[in-house]
């Protein structure tokens, strides 16, 4: 891994700050880095205002692992302060994201910003690690592995020099979920984590963030392995995973080794040279491809197929070359170099756009593809009808995209699935491949079936609406008294007949989108009021959140006589002011620009400390359970219901269940009929009677 990151640092393309990095992690102190750091300067110097913020942070990153100051950079007599650079377009970044609900850039970019400033110990990049924590517990589904990890590689270093309580629980809850969710994937991947390109920097993660998922176990050989088993060969690729095989993360980037002794690199010397073998030219055969591009997103919509016939093992960028060839007017193609290779900007004279968040995307099949492809299904099939026992074999293997023939007959001899070891054998001379042949021009192969790369042009989801929203002047939940002012000199019902049955104000929302919903009945004291108010209070972003009551403050005095008071001589001095609350009503609602996601976990802690059953809901789950008990309502398959019971007056439910139960289903004018009984009888009997 090392010589090709050597072999790349001596490339004369534009210098790679990642290739630095991982140099600088190994330990490495060859003379391939040394003339790599000079360039990087050079460029820092050159070209630092037009950068990228992420490309500024990693090149921060890079001189500090280099025993360099990124806010002094020196080359050819000039210098620059990336540091400044680097908080400013951070500063823009943040800016940009309050604005319209996204990054500028990208969140992996974001990532890298607020890492770089957290090493450095400079800038405010506290604001901007909240709002990453905050994004990875809303989207974390929808973020890429390397998105994740390396937002929360970020969010680890700022967890270790936050101050606030209540920002170190966000962190230390967002990182144990990240590096769980990590293991989880490990497990289900065996050892795999998102695609071999990812784990690289999910192992750095976990390597990172041990305390956030402990006490579970972590078999960190596992991945390790599977990354040098891969043999990978871009550098990118192996600048990103070579860190995490030495047991390290760019966050050791700010604590380097600047001793002049230089260090060793024996450990490294791994051997990921590809084996030798038979490839897909040396058996002379090309394949047919199926390259279809489509676009039905932005601009005219299109879909153009063709066939073209280009060698067994050959990379996508040589299908799109001969596809080009065949019509230069339908499948022209743009690329544009980045450190992990050419990247297709352009097909068909469609450009990916930025402002819209488009780009082009390749599959094989309904799959996205890796690097020139990821793991394709081949139909392996192999025929004798010419000498000896006839026979013809066929199966299914799964190889890595652009692998040679070979790669496709060992996975054939290792799925074995005829039960005969000679039936898939692979030899590299490619003879006596099932123990019967000799010459391979009697030998047929068909290779394809599922591997059909096409282009598809794929958009982001576009973030939440949130234009119509207002939030108002004081967003947080007002105090409310413990004693109402002028107290209400009424009678209060009793037999708990205020919180009996189902509420009938107060069900639905009206200017949040979330909410607490009471699922039972009960009062709620002043204490309970005070714990709602600053529990959500600390957690809500005023900034983008407000939250109103739907419940009084407290109104009905509960008394109580005091320690020792004999019985009798009447009721006792009022103790304390409650409020009533019944079933199905809103506690207190919450909006703003904000998802579910965001505030469910604060709300789910205050409705389980509520003296009644209560759970945290949206506008589209509150509706959604609604449907649901009016469908059970509809299609109920009992038909002695509740309320055919109480309608009935059954076995005199009317007068065990209570008045106000009675009312909900036969309502004030029926309370004096007697519904048991059928119009017909009742008329009848009347008739009987006058006679």
């Amino acid at each position: 891994m090392l010589g090709i990151l050597q072999r790349s640092a001596m490339d004369s393309g534009t210098p790679n700050p990642s290739v630095l990095l991982a140099l600088n992690l190994a330990g490495d102190n060859s003379k391939a880095r040394q003339e790599l750091l000079e360039r990087i300067k050079e460029t820092a110097v050159k070209q630092a205002e037009d950068m990228s913020s992420g490309m500024v942070a990693l090149y921060t990153m890079a001189l500090k692992s280099s025993c360099c100051d990124p806010s002094h950079v020196e080359a050819h007599g000039q210098s620059v302060d990336l540091l400044s650079i680097l908080q400013e377009k951070t500063d823009q970044e943040v800016a940009y994201w309050k604005n319209s609900g996204v990054p500028k850039s990208s969140l992996f970019s974001v990532g890298l910003d607020v890492q770089a400033l957290c090493l450095m110990g400079v800038g405010s990049y506290q604001n901007a690690s909240t709002i990453l924590a905050k994004e990875l517990q809303r989207s974390r589904d929808k973020l890429s592995v390397d998105e994740q990890a390396m937002m929360a590689l970020a969010l680890v270093c700022a967890y270790n020099r936050a101050e606030e309580k209540d920002v170190q629980e966000l962190l230390n809850r967002t990182l144990k979920m990240v590096s769980d969710g990590f293991l989880d994937k490990q497990a289900e991947g065996n050892g795999v984590i998102g695609n071999i390109y990812s784990t690289g920097l999910a192992v750095q993660l976990l390597l990172a963030a041990s305390e956030f998922y402990a006490p579970r176990p972590w078999d960190c050989a596992q991945p390790v392995a599977t990354i040098t088993k891969q043999q990978l060969q871009l550098p990118m690729a192996v600048a990103q995973a070579l860190p995490a095989l030495v047991g390290k993360t760019y966050l050791d980037s700010a604590s380097p080794d600047c001793s002049t002794e230089a260090p060793t690199t024996a450990s490294l010397e791994l051997d990921l040279t590809p084996s030798l073998g038979t490839t897909a030219e040396e058996v002379g055969s090309d394949i047919k491809v199926t390259y279809t591009i489509i676009n039905k997103v932005r601009g005219t919509h299109f879909s153009y197929s063709t066939e073209v016939e280009v060698p067994a093992g050959s990379v996508l960028l040589v299908v799109l070359e001969e596809a080009q060839k065949s019509n230069s007017t339908v499948f022209s193609f743009k690329t544009e170099p980045t450190f992990w290779g050419p990247m297709v900007v352009s097909i068909h004279g469609l450009d990916a756009s930025e402002n819209d968040r488009t780009f082009w995307q390749f599959f094989s099949g309904s799959v996205p593809l890796q690097e020139v492809g990821s793991n394709i299904t081949v139909t392996y099939t192999i025929t004798n009808e010419v000498r000896g026992k006839h026979f013809s074999y066929s199966t299914e293997v799964e190889v890595p995209a652009g692998s040679v023939l070979l790669g496709v007959l060992e996975e054939a001899q290792k799925s074995n699935r005829h039960g005969n070891k000679e039936s898939f054998a692979a030899r590299p001379s490619l003879c006596a491949l099932t123990g019967l042949l000799t010459n391979p021009t009697t030998l047929r192969f068909g290779l394809g079936g599922s591997a059909v790369p096409r282009a598809g042009l794929k958009k982001f989801v576009l973030p939440p609406d949130y234009s119509g929203i207002t939030l108002p002047e004081r967003p947080k939940l007002k105090f409310m008294e413990k004693v109402p002012a002028v107290p209400k000199a009424k009678r209060e019902p009793r037999q708990l007949r205020d919180i009996r049955g189902p509420s009938k104000v107060a069900t639905d929302f009206t200017q949040g989108q979330y909410g607490i919903l009471a699922l039972g009945g009960g009062y709620l004291h002043w204490g309970h009021l005070e714990m709602i108010r600053l529990t959500i209070g600390r957690c809500m972003d005023p900034k983008n959140m407000f939250a109103i009551w739907r419940v009084p403050a407290p109104y009905k005095p509960l008394t109580k006589k005091s320690l020792g008071h004999r019985m009798g001589g009447g009721k006792g001095p009022i103790d304390r002011y409650v409020t009533a609350v019944k079933s199905g009503r809103l506690v207190v609602e919450l909006g703003g620009r904000c998802e579910f996601e965001e505030v469910k976990p604060f709300l789910t802690q205050v409705a389980h400390k509520l003296p009644f059953p209560a759970v945290a809901v949206s506008r589209q789950s509150l509706q959604q359970m609604r449907e649901e008990e009016e469908e059970k309502r509809l299609n109920n398959q009992n038909p002695w219901t509740f309320e055919r019971v109480i309608t009935a007056n059954m076995l005199g439910m009317r007068s065990t269940v209570g008045r106000s139960v009675s009312d909900l289903f036969i309502g004030e004018e029926g309370r004096g009929v007697d519904v048991g009984t059928s119009g017909e009888q009742r008329c009848g009997g009347m008739a009987a009677g006058s006679e």
